[in-house]
C-alpha cells in the first residue's frame, strides 16, 4: 500500500472511530443480552429512545427507515443516525479495499485437498476461499502462527488449513460430537 493509501486508510479509520466512540456499549453488546437485559435503556441516546416509545413505534420505524425510500419525518434522529452509519460503509471507499481474489492471487495452483464429499458445493467454496485468505494473511504476517478456530463447528476450515496448507490449527467447538466427527474425518483424509 502506498503512503497516500496509508494516509487515506488512517483518515478513514479515524473517522470511523469518531463515529463509533459514543456508541461503544451498543456496538459491543451481544444481541441476546441487548434483548434480555434491556440494554436499549442504557445504550441508546435519549434522543433515539424518545422517538421509539413502544412496540407500535418499532414496527413503524422499521417500515419508515428500512422500506421507504424518502426520509422519515416521524423518526428524524434515527434517520440521521442511519444516514451517518451508511457513510461509514467500506463499500463507499473502494480505494481502501482489497478483494479476496487479490489477496489469494496465485493460490489456484496450490495442492487442493479433496473434501468435497463431506460438504455442499457452496460450503466447500466458502471454506476454500476462507482457508486461502487465512493462509495468505498468515504468510503476510511474517510470523510463525498457531491458528485457533473458535466455534469450529464441523471443522472444515481447520481441516483445510492444517491438511492442505500445513498450518498448526486448534479447532474448538462447544459440541463434542462436532469435534469427534472432525477428528475422524481428518484421520480418513490423511490416509
Amino acid at each position: 500500500m502506498s503512503k497516500v493509501g496509508v494516509v487515506q486508510l488512517q483518515r478513514r479509520l479515524d473517522g470511523l472511530l469518531a463515529f463509533l466512540n459514543p456508541h461503544w456499549d451498543f456496538v459491543n453488546c451481544h444481541m441476546v443480552n441487548y434483548l434480555t437485559d434491556h440494554h436499549w435503556e442504557g445504550f441508546l441516546s435519549e434522543t433515539l429512545k424518545s422517538e421509539i416509545a413502544g412496540k407500535e413505534d418499532v414496527a413503524l420505524a422499521i417500515e419508515d427507515l428500512f422500506w421507504k425510500t424518502d426520509e422519515s419525518v416521524r423518526f428524524p434522529a434515527w434517520c440521521e443516525f442511519l444516514g451517518k452509519s451508511k457513510q461509514e460503509r467500506l463499500a463507499l471507499h473502494p480505494e481502501l479495499l482489497t478483494s479476496v481474489e487479490e489477496l489469494i492471487e496465485g493460490q489456484e495452483n496450490s495442492t487442493q485437498l479433496s473434501i468435497r464429499e463431506f460438504m455442499s458445493a457452496k460450503k466447500c467454496h466458502e471454506v476454500e476461499l476462507a482457508a486461502a485468505l487465512v493462509d495468505q494473511l498468515v504468510k503476510n504476517s511474517g510470523r510463525e502462527c498457531f491458528i485457533v478456530d473458535a466455534g469450529d463447528g464441523k471443522g472444515y476450515l481447520s481441516s483445510r488449513l492444517a491438511l492442505q496448507y500445513g498450518h498448526r490449527v486448534l479447532g474448538i467447538d462447544a459440541n463434542a460430537a462436532n469435534t469427534e466427527n472432525a477428528l475422524n474425518r481428518n484421520r480418513k483424509l490423511q490416509t
